[in-house]
């Protein structure tokens, strides 16, 4: 019995790491290239949490999990091209206070939107119930959580290590005169880059409900 207790306690660590995992990824991804730290990096996180809960309203789990992604990719695309572009070469403060202000002004726009009360969202029937393993129990939900998220970092990293478009990402991050050099242009990889951190999380179904409940209580107000 004492060893059951222990494995659920090890796979409910697992989760709550792959959740931070998962955010940090998006973060470091858009450090790594542009060399700005996005202090906004979680408002797009619940701008895609409160798009999958009015998404699935109309469309259902599986289109919100389609489409809300692909919606915040598009306006961190927008984003990008026209705001944080200009601060990829300037000085670093300057970066920080822009996504800063941006933090700001997204957080009270969604408590003016939304409200700033929490906003339920279920897990959907399909995905309730129990993995019943001799004595081990476990969410049917959080397992398959786990395994997204075990495949979305899969993913990311064959793309970075195994694919041209990631050597030419990986050889930006390490010499990007070098590859200037070379006729290869950054600029257009600095908007890839933003498409796909502001993508790497939100695109796991099982994430959603999870997302809706941690942002919501995030922008909740402070007592």
């Amino acid at each position: 019995m004492i060893a059951i207790q222990i494995l659920e306690q090890v796979i409910n660590g697992l989760l709550a790491g792959a959740y931070y995992l998962l955010i940090a990824l998006g973060l470091s991804l858009i450090f790594s290239l542009g060399g700005l730290v996005n202090l906004a990096h979680g408002a797009f996180y619940a701008l895609g949490a409160y798009l999958a809960v009015m998404l699935a309203e109309h469309v259902g789990f599986a289109g919100a999990f389609v489409f809300s992604p692909l919606a915040v990719a598009l306006i961190g695309l927008v984003i990008e091209r026209f705001l944080f572009r200009r601060f990829y070469r300037a000085d670093p403060a300057l970066g920080l206070l822009m996504t800063f202000g941006l933090a700001m002004v997204a957080e009270q726009s969604l408590r003016w939107v939304f409200g700033a009360a929490p906003i339920p969202f279920s897990i959907p029937p399909a995905l309730k119930g129990q993995i019943l393993i001799g004595d081990f129990i476990y969410s049917r939900y959080r397992l398959l959580m786990l395994a997204v998220a075990a495949a979305a970092v899969a993913a990311l990293w064959y793309l970075l290590k195994r694919t041209p478009f990631g050597r030419v990402v990986r050889a930006g991050v390490q010499n990007p005169d070098m590859v200037a050099a070379l006729g290869i242009s950054l600029s257009a990889l600095h908007g890839e880059h933003r498409r796909a951190s502001a993508s790497v999380w939100r695109r796991s179904p099982a994430c959603c409900w999870r997302r809706s409940r941690v942002c919501t209580r995030r922008w909740a107000p402070k007592s």
